[in-house]
């Protein structure tokens, strides 16, 4: 059998030209009895396609490999119906195990587009006769690895960048304290111009104004003889 590389794969015609591997298939570690055949072997990709409202052209969305399901239609007739039977436990797509292993698969033409693991997904039989045999029709699906985690980037944040982190947070907090200072300034600077207009006025001052309650402070002194 040819090891999957197109350049092993040998012409379908021709008495030296290997033609016989096309109807022959490895399943895991088991030769399929039998003419095996291909059907309805197809690859491609996912696309989604999309047209947005009032839009001349829609847009087309690659999302990767879209894995190909195909059959391998397999003729028995009685004296390969023995041969079946002993591998047919090893392909069996209900065998025991809750996680059922892919199977490496083995022919030229299904090799050629480069699948080389699929997973059984079903097994369709039709009533044998005396004249046509017996046709079994294993349903394969091809077979991706799961995709390995991303690796976290855990490095440390160097020392320069840290330092730089702790005085911009610093510098933030002095910024802020400085604002709130001239904020406070300023409405004291507020406050002493009013005060002075209210006397210009004549308005009377709260009793609680420090400006009033100053003034008490004199006059209470002065009587008092300092």
């Amino acid at each position: 059998m040819p090891d999957g590389s197109v350049g092993a794969i040998p012409g379908w015609t021709g008495a030296d030209s290997g033609a016989g591997d096309w109807n022959t298939a490895i399943l895991g570690d088991v030769i399929l009895p039998g003419i095996v055949t291909v059907e309805d072997l197809e690859v491609g990709i996912d696309i989604d396609t999309k047209k947005a409202r009032g839009a001349e052209c829609p847009t087309s969305t690659d999302n990767g490999l879209r894995p190909s399901k195909f059959k391998l239609r397999v003729w028995l007739n009685e004296r390969t119906w023995p041969e079946w039977q002993t591998v047919a436990p090893s392909i069996q797509p209900r065998r025991p195990g809750r996680e059922r292993q892919p199977l490496q698969i083995i022919h030229p033409l299904i090799n050629h587009l480069g699948i080389t693991e699929v997973r059984i997904s079903g097994i369709r039989a039709d009533q044998p006769t005396a004249r046509g045999g017996l046709v079994f029709k294993i349903h394969c699906e091809e077979w991706f690895d799961k995709p390995k985690p991303v690796a976290k980037n855990d490095k440390p944040i160097p020392a320069d960048l840290a330092g730089q982190a702790t005085t911009a947070a610093r510098d933030a907090a002095d910024l802020t304290s400085k604002e709130a200072r001239g904020a406070a300034d300023r409405q004291a600077d507020r406050d002493s111009i009013q005060r002075d207009l209210d006397r210009v006025t004549g308005k009377p001052l709260a009793p609680d104004d420090p400006v009033n309650m100053t003034d008490k402070m004199w006059d209470t002194a002065s009587a008092g003889g300092f």
